[in-house]
């Protein structure tokens, strides 16, 4: 990691941090989808011409009380999330290694409203990898 990104990251958690204390309560399912895109932007690799990978498995931290909030939505939430991510790819002509998969998971030093991702590329146990195809609205 670059000299900016770690300037980047850092300012965001500052931010992030300090607004959502002071300027909201609880996490939000929309900025979730923003910071999966965000993610996706900052960790893209080009691989070749025309060939860019980017991360297919992401992990949301939440506070337990934004998780226990979430929690009676959390499978449709993963699946429009990873919907989200497959749609957002297809546009930006991203291309993933493996299945999109969005996880949760509880991190008790968050407070309410702060939360982070965690994202890796990780290839399905085929080894085979996915272009990004672009999903019609509705689905």
């Amino acid at each position: 990691m670059g000299l900016l990104d770690n300037f980047e990251q850092r300012l965001d958690q500052l931010v992030n941090g300090s607004f959502a204390k002071a300027f909201r309560d609880n996490v939000e399912p929309v900025e979730l989808a923003a910071r999966i895109q965000k993610e996706m932007d900052t960790r893209a690799a080009i691989v070749s011409r025309g060939r860019t990978v980017v991360p297919n498995i992401f992990t949301i931290e939440l506070s337990t009380s934004d998780l226990e909030r979430l929690d009676m939505y959390a499978d449709q939430m993963r699946a429009e999330l990873a919907g989200v991510a497959r749609q957002y790819a297809a546009e930006q002509r991203y291309t993933f290694l493996g299945s999109v998969d969005v996880r949760f998971a509880e991190d008790a030093d968050l407070s309410t409203g702060v939360f982070l991702v965690r994202s890796q590329a990780q290839p399905d146990s085929s080894g085979a990898q996915r272009m990004a195809t672009p999903i019609p609205p509705g689905e």
